[in-house]
C-alpha cells in the first residue's frame, strides 16, 4: 500500500521493519501465531493519528508461523491477514467480541462518518497469546525478553501518534518495561488514566470487556476525554450490541 506520490505509508514501513525483526522467531509450543499492527488506510491523512494498544490477539490461530513461506512472504502475509481481518471480517459485521464492539464504537466517535476502524492504527502489548487465552509467562517472558519490548516503541516510532490509547492496564509493567517513556500515573477505583508518551497523549485503561461494568456513562466519559484529548469533535457512538 503506497500513497499518490509513490511514497511508503507508515503502514508499508512498519510492515518492512517487521520483515527484519521477526526474521527467525518463534514462540513457545501451543501458542498462536504472530499477529501484526493493523494501520488503516485513512491513518497518514487523519486530522490526529490514533493508535489503540491490545494486550494480545487471543484466538488468533495457533502455529508461530505460516507453513512453506519464507520469513519476509510470512511478515507479509501475517500483516495482509491482519488487515483482512478487520476490514472484511469486523467491519463487515462477522466478528463481534465484546473488544471489537467498543473499539469500533470509540473509532467511530473519533472518527464519525464511516470513517471510524480505517483511520486508526491498532496493535498489542504481546504479538501472540496462548490460545484463547492470555499469553502465559512463558510466552510473556517469550516475547519481552533481549531487544524485544523494542518490537512496540519501533513501531510507534514509525507510526508518530498524537493520542495512544493502551488496553492493557493489567500488563502495566510489562508496558514500561516496553516503552520506559511511557508517563501515566494510575489513580486506585479510576478505570483509566491519562498522560504522555514522547509528547503523544497517552491513556491507560483497562480491557474493553470490562466497560459493561462501567455501563453507558463510563463508555461515554471516557470517549469524551479522548475527544478532548486528541482535539477532535464528532457526534456520540454507542457500543454496538
Amino acid at each position: 500500500m503506497t500513497d499518490d506520490s509513490g511514497a511508503l505509508t507508515r503502514g508499508d514501513r512498519v510492515t518492512r521493519y517487521y520483515r527484519e525483526a521477526f526474521a527467525g522467531v518463534e514462540v513457545p509450543a501451543g501458542s498462536s501465531r504472530l499477529q501484526f499492527p493493523y494501520v488503516g488506510p485513512g491513518y497518514d491523512a487523519a486530522a490526529r493519528r490514533v493508535v489503540f494498544v491490545g494486550k494480545a490477539p487471543a484466538g488468533w490461530g495457533r502455529g508461530p508461523k505460516l507453513a512453506g513461506l519464507s520469513d519476509s512472504e510470512w511478515v507479509q502475509r501475517g500483516a495482509e491477514e491482519t488487515r483482512e481481518f478487520v476490514e472484511e471480517t469486523v467491519l463487515g459485521d462477522k466478528y463481534g467480541s465484546s473488544w471489537w464492539r467498543q473499539l469500533r464504537a470509540l473509532a467511530d466517535r473519533l472518527f464519525p462518518g464511516g470513517a471510524g476502524l480505517t483511520s486508526v492504527a491498532y496493535t498489542n502489548l504481546f504479538k501472540a497469546c496462548t490460545g484463547e487465552r492470555n499469553p502465559s509467562r512463558e510466552l510473556r517472558q517469550s516475547l519481552l525478553d533481549g531487544t524485544r519490548p523494542g518490537w512496540l516503541a519501533e513501531e510507534l516510532e514509525i507510526l508518530e501518534p498524537h493520542l495512544l490509547v493502551f488496553f492493557c492496564r493489567r500488563y502495566a509493567g510489562q508496558l514500561r518495561l516496553a516503552l520506559p517513556e511511557l508517563a501515566v500515573q494510575e489513580r486506585p477505583g479510576v478505570p483509566w488514566a491519562q498522560g504522555s508518551y514522547r509528547g503523544a497523549t497517552a491513556f491507560l485503561a483497562r480491557h474493553p470487556q470490562y466497560w459493561r461494568a462501567e455501563g453507558p456513562a463510563g463508555f461515554d466519559a471516557f470517549g469524551g476525554d479522548l475527544l478532548r484529548a486528541a482535539g477532535l469533535a464528532g457526534p456520540g457512538a454507542a457500543p454496538r450490541e
